[in-house]
């Protein structure tokens, strides 16, 4: 598997990474159905592994992309 090149940052885009997949999973209803949140999940993974923008994002772009993503999922 290649992951990106975060220029010695790979800690913080582990973090944000590990907060990305924290706040899929807070924002998920007590009855979400695995198979969608697993696509969701890797979803995170196909987005952010090649960009180096994931060590800059801030609390609220994170949750920016988590609702992005949530909405994203509901139209297809």
């Amino acid at each position: 598997m290649e992951i990106g090149d975060w220029e010695g940052e790979e800690e913080l885009a582990a973090d944000n990474l590990n907060r990305i997949y924290h706040s899929i999973y807070a924002k998920a209803a007590d009855d979400v159905d695995p198979s969608a949140l697993e696509m969701l999940l890797e979803a995170v993974w196909d987005y952010w592994q090649h960009n180096p923008g994931l060590t800059e994002l801030d609390e609220d772009e994170i949750e920016a992309f988590v609702e992005w993503l949530y909405n994203e999922a509901e139209t297809e």
